[in-house]
C-alpha cells in the first residue's frame, strides 16, 4: 500500500494525506484530490514536483507511473525548473466531491446571455492531458508557424526526413513527403520514379481532375497518361512500352502547379495505406554516385560498388553532342561504341552484358553499346543490369572505337564520351503499412527540371467508424434530418433511412465528432494508449455528430472537418481545431468522455440563492478593451488550392463610431470552406462580446445536476440578478421562498 504526503514547501512539516492500493500514480493522486478538499485546493492550478521514494517523476510519466507497495509519495510546491508541472493540467481533476467550484466561460451562442449562461465546468482527462478550457474572450490559435500543409505559398511535398507522416481527416489538398526518388535516363531523355507517402492510411481516395468524383484503386490497376489520354492497365508493366488498354478519368494531382493530365508519358498508382498492402513494382531503393570520367580505347575504367547491389546502372553522356563534318562542309553522323563487363568483387571472373541486350555483336565477347548522333547537344545512353545476386560488384567500361578517328575533338568531327555516374540498386519488399502511397514514373525531359518538383494530390482522408446506413450507402453523402435517426441524401433530399442506433462501419468522413473519436482512440498516432472505446460516451458522441451533420445548404453539412496533421502537438492544440470546426467542447463526466454541440438550448437547472453556499459567490467581467471588435480568421482556402487566406469579421457598430480596431487572429486550421469559416468567425466574435461576464460559486454536489456545456439559471442577491430562494409552501397565486412571499401575476 503506497502512503502519500503532501509538504506545502520544504521548510514546512508535511501533512500525511493517507496511504491507498492503487496501481498507478495517477490513479492515486486522483483519489486523494477527489477525498480531500483541502489537498486539493492546494494543488489546484499551482506548480508542484512529485517524489516517489526520493525520485523526482517527470510529468510526462505521471499518468503511467506504476506505484508498488509501500512507496512513499511526496507532493511539493516548486518556485521554478526541476521536473514539475501543474498538476491539475495533468491530472484534469474536474468536479472535485462536495463544494465543487464551477467556473462559467463562453463561446456560447449568439443572444444566449439574456436566458442563462454556458456551463463550461471543469476540463477533459485525456490521458496526460493539458486542461482545455475555452477562455471569455476567444479561443486561443492553435500555433502560428509554417507547416508542409499550412503555408501562404500552398501545401508543399516535404523532402526533410524529420518531418512526420501527416494525419488526414476530411478532403485535402497533400504534398506527402519523398520517400524513394530515382532519375534514369533511356537513350537521350530523362526518366523520374517517385515514391510519395501522402499520409497515414486507410484513406478512400484520391479526387479526379474536376473534384466530383472519388478515384479509387487499388495493387492491381495502374494509370497512365499519355498523348491518348488517361488509362487504366490491370498489373505491372513498362512504362516505356504500355500497353493498350480503356480510357480512365484525369486524376486531382498536380505537378509544379500544372494537373498531371498536361504531362505526357506518365504512370501512377495510388497505395491507400492499408496494414497488408504490396507496393509492387517499386521495390528498388537506388542510390546515384556522379563519376567523371573519360572513355578510352588505351584504358578501362574500373568501378567498385560502395555497398552490396542487386542492379546497377552505368549512365554514358556525349556532353558536346556527336558529329562529323566532311571537306564539303557536310555533316553527318558520329558514334561512339563501348563495352560493359561486371563481376562479384570476390571472383576473378568478368562477365560481358548480357548477349541479347547489345547494339551488334559477332560474338559474346564482343558485346557492345553506340551511342550514335548528329547534333551538338548532348547524348545520353543508360546501360541497366539487373537481377544480380546479392554482393559487391566491380564494374569495367572501356571504348571499342578510337576517339582519335576523324580527328577526335577537333574543327571536324566531335565524340568524346564520359562515364557521368553509375546507380547502384537494391531490392528490398518495401510496402510502408498503414501509410497512403503515391507513385509516379514520368519522362522528365522537357516536363521537369531543376529540384525536386512539388507533386500535390487532392485526397479523401482517413476512413473511421460511422452509422451504417445500409447497402452501399455512403454516410458522407447524407444529412441529418433533425428527426430521431433519420437521413436523407445531401444531394437531392431523397433516399429517407432510418440508422438502427448501434451499427457502425468504416468509411470516410469529414464529420468532426466521428473523426476526433478516431483520433481519441487510434493506438498508432492518437491517444488510445490513454482513451479506450469503453470510456467514450456514445450517446453524447452521436447526438453532437447528428447536430454537425444538419443540412445548411444544398451541398454542404453544417460542420466539415478536412484538416492535416503534419507536425507534433499538444493534445489541447488538436482538440482545439477539432472543436472549433465542429463548435464542440469535449469533457470527463460520470466516468466517461462525453462531446457536447454548442447550441441555444432550453436551461436545464436553476441556481440561487438556496443551493449556493454562502460567502462563495465571486463574479468577474471582461474589460471592453480587451475584447476584439475585429477578428481576422485564417484558413486553408479549398477554392484556391488550400493556399493559406485571411478572412475579417467586425463589430459594425464599433467601426461605425469609430473605435480604435482591437484585432484578434484566430487559426481555423480544420475548415476549408468559406462559408462555414464566416460562420464559425462570427460565432466566435459574438462569444466573446455577448459573454463577458463570468461567475465562480460553490454548491453542495446534491445540488448539481448540469455538465459541461450545459444551459443553466443563476440568481443572486448580491449582484441584484432577480429574485430567489427555497420554496416552502404556495397555492394557485403566491409562493412561499425562504426569504419572502412572491405573488404570481
Amino acid at each position: 500500500m503506497a502512503h502519500v504526503r503532501y509538504i506545502p514547501n520544504r521548510f514546512a512539516d508535511e501533512i500525511y494525506i493517507g496511504s491507498n492500493d492503487e496501481i498507478t500514480l495517477l490513479d492515486c493522486l486522483t483519489t486523494f484530490a477527489y477525498e480531500h478538499l483541502e489537498f486539493n485546493k492546494a494543488l489546484l492550478g499551482k506548480k508542484v514536483c512529485i517524489y516517489v521514494n526520493g525520485e523526482n517523476i517527470h510529468p510526462d510519466k505521471w499518468c503511467g507511473y506504476d506505484i508498488k507497495s509501500n512507496d512513499i509519495i511526496e507532493v511539493t510546491h516548486t518556485l521554478e525548473g526541476g521536473n514539475s508541472a501543474i498538476i491539475q493540467a495533468v491530472l484534469g481533476i474536474a468536479l472535485i466531491a462536495a463544494g465543487v467550484a464551477l467556473y462559467f466561460t463562453g463561446p456560447v451562442g449568439w443572444g444566449m446571455w439574456s436566458t442563462g449562461l454556458t456551463l463550461m465546468g471543469a476540463s477533459l482527462l485525456l490521458g496526460a492531458t493539458i486542461a482545455y478550457f475555452f477562455a471569455p474572450s476567444m479561443p486561443k490559435e492553435p500555433g502560428g508557424e509554417e507547416t508542409p500543409s499550412y503555408s501562404w505559398d500552398g501545401p508543399r511535398t516535404s523532402i526533410s526526413t524529420d518531418t512526420p507522416i501527416a494525419l488526414v481527416y476530411g478532403k485535402n489538398l497533400i504534398g506527402g513527403n519523398l520517400v524513394n526518388f530515382r532519375l534514369w535516363s533511356q537513350d537521350n531523355d530523362n526518366w523520374a520514379d517517385m515514391l510519395i507517402a501522402l499520409c497515414e492510411g486507410e484513406i478512400h481516395g484520391i479526387r479526379n481532375e474536376d473534384d466530383d468524383a472519388t478515384l479509387l484503386t487499388d495493387e492491381t490497376v495502374y494509370r497512365y497518361i499519355s498523348e491518348t489520354g488517361s488509362h487504366t492497365v490491370s498489373g505491372f508493366y513498362d512504362i516505356l512500352n504500355p500497353p493498350a488498354s480503356p480510357s480512365s478519368p484525369n486524376p486531382y494531382i498536380k505537378i509544379n502547379d500544372s494537373l498531371l493530365s498536361s504531362y505526357s508519358d506518365v504512370k501512377w498508382m495510388m497505395y491507400r495505406g492499408t496494414n497488408s498492402q504490396d507496393i509492387s513494382g517499386f521495390r528498388a531503393i537506388n542510390t546515384v554516385y556522379p563519376y567523371s570520367h573519360r572513355l578510352t580505347r588505351a584504358w578501362s575504367v574500373t568501378y567498385t560498388t560502395n555497398d552490396d547491389i542487386n542492379e546497377f546502372s552505368v549512365i554514358v553522356e556525349a556532353p558536346s553532342g556527336l558529329y562529323r563534318v566532311d571537306n564539303d562542309g557536310e555533316v553527318h553522323p558520329e558514334e561512339v561504341s563501348f563495352q560493359i563487363h561486371y563481376k562479384l568483387n570476390s571472383s576473378p571472373t568478368w562477365i560481358p552484358m548480357p548477349f541479347s541486350r547489345c547494339t551488334t555483336h559477332a560474338s559474346e565477347e564482343e558485346c557492345w553499346y553506340g551511342l550514335r548522333g548528329e547534333t551538338k547537344t548532348t547524348q545520353r545512353r543508360t546501360i541497366t543490369v539487373d537481377g544480380l545476386a546479392t554482393g559487391t560488384y566491380d564494374i569495367q567500361v572501356r571504348r571499342r572505337d578510337d576517339p582519335s578517328t576523324g580527328g577526335g575533338k577537333s574543327l571536324t568531327s566531335e565524340n568524346t564520351a564520359y562515364v557521368t555516374s553509375i546507380t547502384e540498386t537494391i531490392y528490398k519488399d518495401l510496402d510502408y503499412p498503414n501509410t497512403a502511397v503515391l507513385s509516379i514514373s514520368m519522362r522528365a525531359s522537357n516536363q521537369i527540371s531543376g529540384t525536386f518538383p512539388n507533386v500535390l494530390s487532392l485526397i479523401e482522408g482517413r476512413k473511421v467508424s460511422v452509422p451504417n446506413l445500409g447497402g452501399d450507402r455512403q454516410f458522407e453523402d447524407y444529412y441529418w434530418t433533425g428527426t430521431g435517426n433519420q437521413f436523407r441524401r445531401l444531394s437531392d433530399d431523397g433516399g429517407l433511412v432510418e440508422w438502427n442506433g448501434s451499427s457502425y462501419i468504416t468509411q470516410y468522413t469529414s464529420n468532426p465528432a466521428y473523426c476526433l473519436r478516431d483520433l481519441l482512440t487510434n493506438t498508432r498516432f492518437g491517444l488510445g494508449d490513454f482513451v479506450l472505446s469503453t470510456d467514450l460516451d456514445d450517446d453524447t458522441i452521436n447526438l453532437t455528430a447528428k447536430k454537425q451533420w444538419q443540412k445548411h445548404d444544398t451541398s454542404y453539412h453544417k460542420h466539415e472537418l478536412n484538416i492535416v496533421i503534419d507536425k507534433q502537438a499538444s493534445p489541447s492544440s488538436v482538440l482545439q481545431s477539432f472543436a472549433l470546426a465542429g463548435r464542440m467542447i469535449i469533457f470527463w463526466s460520470g466516468g466517461y468522455i462525453k462531446f457536447k454541440y454548442l447550441e441555444d438550448e432550453a436551461p436545464v437547472q436553476l441556481f440561487n440563492m438556496s443551493n449556493i453556499l454562502q460567502g462563495s459567490f465571486s463574479a468577474g467581467f471582461v474589460a471592453q478593451s480587451e475584447i476584439p471588435n475585429i477578428v481576422e480568421a485564417q484558413f486553408a482556402s479549398e477554392d484556391d488550392d488550400y493556399v493559406m487566406d485571411t478572412r475579417e469579421i467586425m463589430v459594425e457598430a464599433e467601426i461605425t463610431a469609430d473605435k480604435p480596431p482591437r484585432r484578434k487572429t484566430i487559426s481555423f486550421l480544420g475548415i476549408t470552406n468559406e462559408a462555414q469559416l464566416l460562420r464559425e468567425a462570427k460565432y466566435a466574435i459574438n462569444s466573446a462580446w455577448l459573454c463577458n461576464k463570468t461567475v465562480e460559486f460553490k454548491a453542495a454536489i446534491d445540488a448539481v445536476h448540469c455538465e459541461p456545456g450545459d444551459l443553466v439559471l443563476f440568481q443572486h442577491d448580491v449582484t441584484n440578478w432577480g429574485y430567489g430562494g427555497r420554496v416552502i409552501s404556495g397555492t394557485t397565486n403566491s409562493i412561499v421562498i425562504d426569504t419572502e412571499s412572491v405573488n404570481i401575476i
